[in-house]
């Protein structure tokens, strides 16, 4: 969702190799180099507040959602640049009470006779990822951009605080295949009673784009793409008590 797009691969120069930050740590090395205290020099993709200037590596200026405000999770960055290690050792999120799981993906069925929403734009992406970009090249795309990433472990990269439909989302997961190749992401939001005000926010900013649901089951309510490229789907669950409203998104 949306029309930024990663370029080359950050993290990695061109022959893919590591460079070494001046605490003699592994550090992806993009053009830029690290100062002492981890920070991207204005060389590369952040200077030195941490603030990303949107034109590097063919990202653009024109992102769908504004990225400015991420952070990183403050145990997470600590760990990667204390360790000397590659994005290959995965790196669980803390536990914490209602964690949400992800929930199992499917693509909706479109119905006999439907036609796309006039100007419906395409969902190819999220969050600036192109979908089928690979694990690592994702991992490095939103630790330079400043996203808050809570940990990542089996195929699934955590995110908390996430800016997505105008609106703030406790937990975001990016999903990928058994190809390390990016297929669903999950925003949720959790609380101790059926949010009914963001729900119907969310529905009628989605029909607003996208036109009227295509589906509607016990599963959720789902919009395809302009073209019929990529879906979303709108989902509410209970758990014990405690509810959580989803966005998944595919392609």
């Amino acid at each position: 969702m949306g029309n930024d797009k990663p370029g080359d691969k950050p993290g990695n120069d061109r022959n893919g190799n590591m460079g070494n930050d001046n605490r003699g740590h592994n550090r992806p090395n993009g053009k830029g180099n690290h100062d002492g205290k981890g920070r991207h020099d204005g060389n590369g993709r952040h200077d030195g507040n941490g603030r990303h200037d949107g034109n590097r590596h063919g990202y653009g200026n024109n992102n769908h959602f504004d990225y400015s405000n991420h952070h990183y999770h403050n145990d997470f960055h600590r760990n990667y640049t204390n360790h000397s290690w590659s994005w290959s050792r995965p790196l669980p999120p803390p536990a914490r009470p209602y964690r949400p799981a992800p929930l199992v993906w499917y693509r909706p069925v479109i119905p006999a006779g439907w036609y796309p929403y006039a100007g419906a734009p395409v969902i190819d992406r999220i969050l600036g990822i192109t979908f089928g970009t690979l694990f690592s090249t994702s991992l490095d795309y939103l630790y330079y951009n400043g996203f808050e990433i809570d940990g990542y472990a089996d195929h699934i990269i955590y995110l908390r605080d996430v800016s997505l439909l105008n609106c703030i989302w406790d937990d975001a997961m990016l999903c990928f295949d058994d190809y390390d190749r990016l297929v669903n992401a999950q925003f949720v939001f959790h609380t101790s009673y059926y949010d009914t005000y963001r729900y119907r926010r969310l529905y009628n900013n989605l029909c607003r784009v996208y036109g009227s649901p295509i589906t509607s089951d016990s599963r959720g309510i789902s919009w395809y793409g302009g073209n019929s490229t990529g879906w979303v789907t709108l989902s509410t669950h209970d758990n014990l008590g405690h509810y959580y409203t989803t966005i998944s998104i595919g392609y």
